[in-house]
């Protein structure tokens, strides 16, 4: 009986974990790994790769779709059109061709967070050949099925503990599982923060150079190193006293920063324009001076952002940063309103009856309390939004949809951190056959 094929894109730090969902999801396919770094592939795409770039070939794209891939990844927009033109067609060629010898009946992966993936992702659907990808999910135990963070309902009604997810989520104490970790021995982890990433410049340089010119993750590291070098690592900008700074007379907006460069904000804002994160952080914070901004940390990020980033934000005069660890749900208690892209926090506003407003759609929006502006919508119209929230107590009702919307998208599984997973562990191998299973319920 000859197999089908399986293709499962992963990285050399996630094989383990990737293989070992998609051996459990497929049982009765071949497995082959697509996967940058040449000594963990099987597909070829390394050798294709550098044939093809070499090789001047071009591939039908139209420019619009080369500028997305373009702008949507952290190396390609970093590194000039010429180049990253020639590397994205390289890429699409290589990719057709290991799919067009292969023929995978499913393509299981990551959700999309690099232009190859991106790429990938395209030519399965022009193929139309089913792309599977998952991501983890606030709550331990579940995750999602999402391919550039949209909203995907399951197909099959499955028993999800709503009234328990609820009851997490309003917790006091709340932080999402994989913050848990950054939230102890502070200060030690900004300095080893700090140094690895002085330490990345020389290495990634040195290993891009000689081993492997346009792999993506030495690319990556080695640019994003550069943008956040430093000589001494910075300090806690918060404000121990910012209570003291709220003002009643003004509108008081909570602005968590987020990671970036992220596939939070580079593949799942709907909208390009906004892919621009600090910019675009800058120009709404003087556009709407009017509103008092509290900023925080992401307590993952403290110590690995561009250079006087904090100087230049804390210069704003409606500007006050909330000392990095301070519980978000308190914050939330203090303020009129929430503005993120997607960052978790937004879910819990909703559910307490926070007004949110965002550049982008995110999954877990619904409802009257989360509202989408551009860079045209004007202060007149956010005031009005908060107002018309700031004295209505949200209803048992109205958060029971808001967590109803957000179940729906649900699968049972935990997909634990790549680097949390090991595949001596015999609880981690079971967790993995539970996401295989739920795969395989819904396939």
């Amino acid at each position: 009986m000859i197999k089908n094929n399986i293709l499962v894109y992963h990285r050399d730090y996630d094989k383990d974990l990737y293989t070992e969902i998609a051996k459990n999801t497929f049982k009765n396919y071949n497995h082959i790994s697509l996967c940058e770094k040449k000594e963990f592939d099987q597909s070829g795409f390394s050798k294709k790769f550098y044939k093809n770039i070499n090789s001047k070939k071009k591939y039908r794209l139209s420019k619009n779709e080369t500028i997305e891939i373009i702008k949507r990844d952290r190396v390609l927009r970093s590194i000039g059109y010429r180049l990253s033109r020639k590397m994205i067609f390289s890429t699409c060629i290589s990719i057709e061709q290991i799919l067009d010898e292969i023929k995978p009946k499913y393509i299981f992966s990551r959700a999309v967070d690099s232009y190859v993936i991106d790429i990938l992702a395209r030519i399965s659907k022009k193929k139309k050949v089913p792309f599977l990808s998952i991501i983890g999910v606030p709550i331990l135990g579940y995750f999602r099925v999402t391919t550039y963070g949209e909203k995907n309902l399951k197909k099959k009604k499955v028993f999800t503990n709503k009234s328990l997810i609820k009851k997490i989520l309003l917790k006091k104490n709340y932080v999402p599982k994989w913050l848990e970790k950054d939230l102890f021995n502070v200060k030690r982890k900004l300095i080893i923060r700090w140094f690895k990433n002085c330490l990345r410049i020389p290495f990634f340089l040195l290993r891009h150079l000689l081993i492997d010119k346009y792999n993506h993750h030495y690319l990556a590291s080695y640019i994003i190193a550069k943008k956040h070098f430093s000589f001494i690592p910075c300090r806690e900008p918060g404000n121990i006293n910012w209570i003291d700074v709220l003002n009643k007379k003004k509108m008081n907006i909570y602005l968590p920063l987020q990671t970036f460069p992220e596939s939070t904000i580079d593949y799942w804002c709907n909208n390009l324009e906004y892919i621009d994160y600090y910019n675009n952080l800058f120009k709404l914070i003087k556009k709407f001076s009017k509103l008092n901004f509290f900023l925080k940390e992401h307590p993952s990020v403290l110590g690995a952002r561009p250079k006087n980033l904090y100087n230049k934000l804390s210069n704003f005069k409606n500007v006050t940063f909330i000392p990095t660890f301070t519980n978000s749900n308190m914050i939330l208690e203090k303020i009129d309103c929430v503005f993120l892209y997607t960052g978790t926090i937004g879910l819990e506003a909703l559910i307490r009856g926070k007004p949110v407003i965002s550049f982008t759609k995110s999954y877990y929006s619904y409802g009257p309390r989360f509202k989408i502006i551009n860079k045209n919508t004007k202060l007149k119209e956010i005031e009005m939004f908060i107002n018309k929230f700031k004295n209505k107590k949200i209803t048992f009702n109205e958060q029971d949809k808001i967590i109803n919307n957000f179940s729906k998208q649900l699968f049972k599984g935990k997909l634990k951190s790549h680097l949390e997973w090991n595949k001596k562990n015999s609880e981690d191998i079971m967790d993995a056959k539970k996401i295989a299973k739920s795969l395989k319920d819904q396939l």
